[in-house]
């Protein structure tokens, strides 16, 4: 060529002429390709270069390493990687990415992936966030998402959760303390603050059912434990009563 340069190939689609990009070496046009704002002077002045990447200013040729690149995104730190200079110089356009202005410190999600992705899940997630909170930013904020004031990340221990979210009869366990604070987001999306005293159904099911099989049936709800034991049964079979009276 007689000034020592060699022809670079694109590895993967990129801005090649105006409205189109490389796809196996060859420029392309694209409905997908953006204008290019350097169209009639793609390659520089006399340059036999062909597909040349224009990725952006600051990364003009894509990923020094692709190769090296993807290894590190599928490495234990995954896309964390890109937290340090070094490495997100070397691949500039793998972690454009995976960048988010949105959220300071936490640009390329966490830190440590892997560790955040089996050791901050329940029961453990508030302990590990008070601890990792800058490391596994973006598990953390998913987490507190879900949350309120005195259940920042949600159910601390959904494996007890579970049966009071599916059984339609287990919201009654939401009574005790103790379940209550496990299951804090379950059994505040559970209250239902219009019938006070009453907040999670009946709080003795069982009970209830036997009563209104038996002789008595809804006339049971004329003794006040029946009231207190089966307060939504008791409130519902009045309810009913006065419809049928006013028809």
């Amino acid at each position: 060529m007689g000034m020592g340069c060699k022809e670079i190939v694109a590895k993967r689609p990129s801005l090649c002429l105006d409205k189109r990009w490389c796809v196996s070496g060859q420029c392309v046009t694209s409905s997908r390709a953006s204008a290019n704002p350097k169209a009639g002077c793609e390659y520089g002045d006399h340059s036999p270069v062909v597909c040349q990447q224009h990725v952006t200013d600051d990364c003009p040729y894509g990923d020094v390493d692709a190769a090296q690149c993807a290894t590190f995104m599928n490495d234990t730190i995954g896309p964390g990687n890109c937290y340090s200079q070094d490495k997100r110089d070397r691949c500039c356009d793998t972690c454009k990415q995976y960048y988010n202005a949105s959220y300071s410190g936490c640009e390329y999600g966490d830190h440590w992936k892997d560790y955040c992705a089996t050791s901050v899940v329940p029961p453990n997630v508030a302990s590990q966030c008070s601890k990792y909170s800058t490391q596994c930013c973006q598990t953390c904020a998913d987490y507190r998402a879900q949350g309120f004031p005195g259940c920042t990340y949600g159910d601390r221990d959904p494996n007890v959760c579970g049966g009071i979210r599916n059984d339609t009869t287990g919201m009654n366990n939401c009574y005790n303390t103790a379940v209550r604070y496990q299951c804090c987001l379950t059994c505040h999306n559970l209250k239902n603050d219009a019938t006070p005293g009453c907040l999670y159904g009946d709080k003795n099911p069982n009970k209830c059912e036997q009563m209104f099989n038996s002789s008595r049936g809804l006339g049971s709800c004329y003794s006040l434990q029946a009231q207190i034991d089966c307060c939504r049964s008791c409130e519902q079979a009045k309810d009913a009563t006065n419809i049928g009276n006013t028809q």
